[in-house]
């Protein structure tokens, strides 16, 4: 979970969503819009107590359409502008989504299990005479 504010203005958000993305098509022009929520951050409180920051999230158009598939438990990142809104006397924040893409990971089969000396038939100390030092020259290899 992690949130930036950019120097324009605009927001990232990476991480789990609570629940399904919510997709409909709507007003005269059927546009599509999804909607929603970004576990930002979590903390505790003074008392222990955790605290949990949500992002709510709209996508409208292309960017509605990438989200419509988010499920629950999916690790999304979204960047966007926050746009403030008012409802019934109340004050609401969202993120207007720009980008958003389901973050995926390197499924654990393809991954090397590390070994240790020890699994290795080795008594624990590793023997490094295959590996030449590299001294530094001070310059970047690129």
């Amino acid at each position: 979970m992690a949130f930036m504010k950019f120097s324009s203005g605009e927001f990232m958000v990476v991480g789990p969503i609570p629940k399904d993305a919510e997709y409909k098509t709507v007003g005269d022009k059927q546009s599509s819009l999804t909607k929603f929520s970004v576990k930002a951050s979590e903390r505790a409180d003074a008392s222990g107590q955790k605290v949990t920051s949500w992002t709510n999230c709209t996508a409208w158009h292309a960017a509605a359409r990438a989200c419509k598939d988010f499920k629950k438990g999916d690790v999304v990142l979204v960047t966007g502008k926050i746009e403030e809104r008012e409802y019934e006397t109340k004050k609401y924040k969202e993120l207007v989504v720009d980008f958003a893409t389901k973050m995926t990971h390197i499924a654990p089969d393809l991954v090397p299990a590390p070994i240790s000396t020890a699994q290795a038939g080795g008594s624990g100390d590793v023997d490094l005479s295959d590996f030449e030092e590299l001294i530094s020259d001070g310059d970047m290899p690129f």
